[in-house]
């Protein structure tokens, strides 16, 4: 889980701009699923095919999420929106949720997307 890095207004590039992340890896619900094996999907689980689940292990695969991003971009994008899950959840996002998710996606410098954009950018 990415936070701002301290971003206001929105960077041209997400991946070499935001470098904040938590310092924990998260139990977040971000799947991606080979839908042949799946009986349902869901938005927080899916049901699958018996025997059928394949889990990759944190460290085979990253998948970031970038929950907030900068200030301007969360007031304008984000708070705008409610959340999918129910509609008891509208108008959930405000500064608090911010500020909240900003404090939890800041305790770690990760440059490696960065380092990895800038390399294959000097490769053309």
């Amino acid at each position: 889980m990415f936070g701002s890095s301290n971003f206001t207004t929105q960077p041209r590039n997400i991946r070499s701009s935001f470098i904040l992340r938590s310092n924990l890896y998260l139990n977040v619900t971000k799947h991606i699923i080979n839908t042949i094996n799946t009986l349902e999907l869901n938005i927080h689980y899916h049901v699958f095919v018996e025997n059928k689940t394949f889990i990759i292990q944190p460290n085979d695969l990253a998948l970031n999420h970038y929950a907030i991003m900068s200030l301007e971009y969360f007031q304008s994008v984000k708070m705008t929106r409610g959340d999918v899950s129910s509609k008891a959840y509208y108008k959930i996002r405000d500064i608090n949720y911010f500020n909240s998710y900003d404090k939890l996606g800041s305790g770690f410098i990760d440059n490696e997307l960065k380092d990895l954009v800038i390399s294959s950018n000097q490769l053309l």
